[in-house]
């Protein structure tokens, strides 16, 4: 990698704010894809992924024999994402510490491996983003003012799910489109009853959550349409209005029957969702036989295949 010694200017930052769940990092990739920088790297950090220890040699990376284990030099994210972008989640969480190293960088876009002697410039574009108030977290001790304030020379906010009800029916017919492939099953529609259920929840997960819950959806369907008693038990509607006129016309026997395969389907894809579609630890879980279970998998349509993990 050539990297200038010339002075370079200042990063570019942005901050975004929002619940988890909002799409914070779809909203910093559209950011990188519709820059000058978008056949340029996008490397992208969990904050809370890496100890206290680790954070830094993996921002600015490390010299051979800086630490146990370090037998080879190894260049940091920062460098590897020159000329490009870096995507820091959860920047709240990060540690104090490595709060005022991330701030030098963003001073001066110098780094120095852990280890080393020496500096280097790199240019990339910084977006972080968080969950936290960090004006809250300011007040606490537990975030850098400056650091605040040089990362907020540009801020989104993004408003929770439940502020901005108009977007779920347009978001949740995107999400069944990406589950239909994801499962492989071809689902169509969504009930009147089902949308409405959608659009009345409060969505504390937001858009994780609603993508999650269309995913299982597709998954509980029989049919090319997804109905109010494919959706989760919180979400569904409450008991005297589950019991419809169609409902009260099929019968007492009927209505029962419904209402007690709406609750095996959901308890079978609750313990797949478990076991991550292993059949024996589900069954377990169940209390039934594994060919019981299997039986039931079949019954209810559902591909088993989806709850298992590469």
């Amino acid at each position: 990698m050539n990297l200038s010694s010339a002075p370079i200017p200042a990063c570019k930052r942005s901050l975004i704010n929002g619940e988890t769940g909002t799409g914070k990092e779809v909203i910093a990739r559209a950011i990188h894809r519709q820059s000058d920088l978008k056949d340029s790297p996008l490397v992208t950090v969990n904050c809370t992924a890496f100890s206290p220890n680790l954070i830094e040699s993996e921002l600015f990376g490390y010299k051979k024999g800086a630490f146990t284990g370090a037998f080879t030099d190894r260049i940091g994210i920062m460098e590897e994402a020159h000329d490009g972008t870096v995507f820091l989640d959860e920047i709240g969480d990060m540690p104090t510490e490595m709060q005022a190293k991330l701030l030098r960088f963003l001073q001066t876009g110098e780094i120095r491996p852990v280890g080393d002697t020496t500096t280097r410039k790199v240019q990339v574009r910084v977006i972080a983003a968080t969950n936290r108030n960090l004006e809250e977290a300011i007040a606490k001790g537990q975030f850098r003012a400056d650091l605040f304030y040089r990362l907020n020379a540009f801020i989104i906010n993004l408003p929770p799910l439940r502020d901005r009800t108009e977007d779920i029916p347009l978001m949740t017919y995107h999400f069944l489109r990406n589950a239909q492939v994801k499962v492989n099953k071809r689902v169509s529609k969504i009930s009147a009853a089902a949308l409405s259920a959608l659009t009345e929840y409060q969505w504390p997960g937001n858009l994780r959550e609603l993508e999650n819950v269309i995913e299982h959806a597709v998954v509980l369907t029989s049919s090319d349409e997804i109905d109010i008693d494919h959706l989760p038990i919180n979400l569904q509607s409450d008991s005297d209005e589950f019991i419809d006129a169609k409902s009260l016309n099929d019968g007492l026997i009927a209505l029962k029957e419904k209402m007690i395969d709406k609750c095996e389907r959901n308890a079978i894809y609750h313990y797949l969702s478990e076991s991550k579609g292993n059949v024996s630890r589900a069954s377990s879980a169940a209390k039934v036989s594994r060919r019981t279970f299997q039986r039931l998998i079949a019954k209810h349509g559902i591909t088993r295949s989806i709850f298992q993990q590469d």
